[in-house]
């Protein structure tokens, strides 16, 4: 089953001079949501998306790309996405060829601001949703994870998504839905967010994740 976006527009959305999408920040064990919260981040998900599916070029021109972006390498968007210190956490030292990487080399940890991600390619989209999901079956949820996988899965193209991406969309929602059962209380909303997200915007076939 391929993923479908809801063919529903919206009118007068304006992100004035707002350079990140608004997305759940707290990293707080104090900081607890309602369901209707989740429910109104999710909405919140869905009129972004669509205004970046309906004014994508608009938004190009008025939002450019001012940093030099990673290519493909994991190590560096790990960095960049997430941090040198969790990067290093997760990757201990690595040596490629015979040149050890060394992390102060790396790229500085960026927000997902959209003179950043609206200008990454699908094909770069889809990696980078691979590599937070490795990343998050490594540290878990994180804020800053969370933050990067909303901003990419808004700017995730419906009519440019196949069965493989459908299929890693299942199994995305799979994990999470493992996570919750084990994660802090804080996380829960976050990781609730996320699979809403999955299951009614892109209308992943969530019956196959419940059946394994």
């Amino acid at each position: 089953m391929y993923c479908k976006l809801h063919k529903k527009h919206h009118h007068h959305h304006h992100y004035g001079c707002a350079r990140k999408l608004p997305s759940p920040s707290s990293d707080s064990s104090s900081t607890s949501s309602s369901d209707s919260e989740v429910l109104s981040n999710a909405a919140l998900f869905r009129r972004n998306a669509e205004v970046i599916k309906l004014r994508r070029s608009t938004l190009t021109e008025q939002f450019p790309k001012e940093i030099w972006l990673p290519g493909k390498n994991d190590m560096e968007w790990c960095a960049f996405c997430l941090g040198s210190k969790i990067c290093q956490e997760i990757y201990g030292e690595r040596t490629e060829g015979e040149r050890t990487v060394y992390y102060r080399k790396l790229p500085y940890r960026r927000f997902p601001l959209l003179s950043i991600v609206l200008h990454l390619h699908q094909d770069k989209v889809k990696l980078l949703l691979h590599y937070l999901h490795q990343w998050l079956l490594i540290k878990g949820l994180k804020n800053v994870i969370c933050m990067w996988l909303y901003a990419l899965l808004a700017c995730l193209d419906g009519s440019n998504v196949d069965e493989e991406c459908d299929r890693f969309l299942v199994t995305l929602y799979k994990d999470l839905k493992r996570h919750l059962k084990s994660c802090e209380e804080w996380q829960k909303p976050r990781a609730t967010l996320i699979m809403d997200i999955l299951s009614d915007y892109f209308s992943a076939d969530i019956s196959i994740s419940d059946s394994q």
